[in-house]
């Protein structure tokens, strides 16, 4: 596969910025195309050859960065020095940083009834990762956990901690919304699916010890 022209790569950035600059006084059905083209100081003739409608447009920045954010925040352990077995968990200082640079983004996954289909987005994702991290497991519960349950709590609990920080203006430092946050993931309903190390903190994690 060819490289990308830096000259496209340049223009669904400045496009991408716009967007998430827009989000900060307008809802998604609000946002329209020469909003967007004015903001990146594009014409609408390039738009257009990059996106086929402004629905194409939004789908695929809100998609990408949520594709991102999993890029981030997973970190993989080997099990039983096997290098076959490996198990994901989540970082939640590098969550938290994370949101902490798309703000608006994630206010609106949380509040937006437009942004539906990204919220589920996110659920199918955490529920992909945890059926990853508890495939080795023989004691796990998972499956006798509805499904909706599961993912609908950590999608929630996500963004309602992430809604209420940023409202807040984030006055806490990332590391202690994650050490609060992994008191609350570490909870009964997390041991009983074998989820406990689901979530940890960088201080957990030997890579970033030891940078």
């Amino acid at each position: 596969m060819g490289k990308t022209d830096p000259r496209v790569i340049k223009t669904r950035n400045k496009l991408r910025y716009a967007f998430l600059e827009l989000l900060k006084s307008r809802k998604l059905h609000e946002m329209n195309i020469k909003d967007l083209t004015n903001t990146a100081q594009v014409t609408r003739g390039t738009f257009y050859l990059h996106y086929k409608d402004k629905d194409t447009f939004v789908d695929n920045v809100m998609f990408g960065i949520i594709n991102d954010f999993f890029k981030e925040i997973v970190v993989y352990h080997q099990l039983d020095n096997d290098e076959e077995k490996q198990t994901p968990s989540i970082v939640l200082d590098k969550m938290y940083r994370f949101i902490g640079n798309y703000p608006d983004f994630f206010i609106t996954l949380l509040k937006e009834n437009d942004a539906r289909k990204y919220q589920e987005l996110l659920g199918v994702k955490l529920y992909e990762l945890i059926k990853e991290h508890v495939q080795y497991s023989e004691t796990t519960t998972i499956e006798k956990v509805p499904k909706e349950l599961v993912t609908g709590y950590l999608v929630f609990s996500i963004l309602g901690t992430a809604s209420i920080w940023i409202e807040e203006g984030m006055i806490y430092a990332e590391h202690f919304m994650a050490t609060k946050a992994l008191k609350a993931y570490r909870s009964q309903l997390f041991q009983e699916m074998d989820l406990l190390n689901f979530f940890e903190t960088e201080a957990d994690v030997p890579y970033y010890q030891e940078r």
